[in-house]
């Protein structure tokens, strides 16, 4: 068989070619959740967002130094932010991760310490904000990270490992 040109399309594959590179590449959905390794950064990025919407509600959309400053702080601390965040790829469980996970768990475990079962079992890598590898940062540095990290960063990102976990929402035209 000749390869196609461009004015023919490759022949469309199997449903059984699909499924075997499924199950071959153990293919899973992924995610990523931006990890601020120093919280007070955000605390200021905050602050100085308020600050900028205060000058820009002031001022208006007028040119003047004082909103120029506003934006430029809030540029700059969005930077340094960036160069001091993990974006960490979680792939999605499956029923045998999911039992890996919660081996040992009981109906006392709290949901918390689940959450954290699940996450540190997800991991897949971890970047820098650039998009590059941070090649030190493995599964066990999450786990310790875990630990430390608030409830409702746990939930949240739990809450995007569910999601991924359960089936595609196919569009309209696919759904039978």
């Amino acid at each position: 068989m000749s390869e196609p040109t461009a004015f023919q399309a490759a022949p469309k594959p199997t449903y059984l070619d699909l499924l075997n590179k499924r199950v071959e590449t153990k293919a899973q959905r992924t995610t990523q959740v931006r990890v601020a390794l120093d919280p007070s950064l955000m605390d200021q990025l905050d602050e100085a967002r308020e600050s900028l919407a205060a000058e820009r509600a002031k001022r208006g959309k007028m040119v003047n130094p004082a909103l120029d400053a506003a934006a430029e702080r809030v540029a700059a601390l969005e930077r340094q932010l960036l160069d001091t965040c993990l974006v960490i790829t979680l792939h999605a469980l499956t029923a045998d991760d999911m039992l890996a996970s919660r081996a040992k768990a009981t109906d006392k475990t709290p949901m918390g310490e689940l959450w954290k079962r699940d996450l540190t079992q997800a991991f897949l890598r971890a970047e820098d904000g650039n998009g590059h590898l941070v090649e030190d940062i493995g599964q066990d540095d999450w786990a310790r990270l875990l630990e430390v990290i608030p409830a409702g960063e746990l939930q949240a990102w739990h809450g995007k490992l569910g999601r991924i976990a359960g089936a595609p929402d196919f569009p309209t035209s696919a759904k039978s």
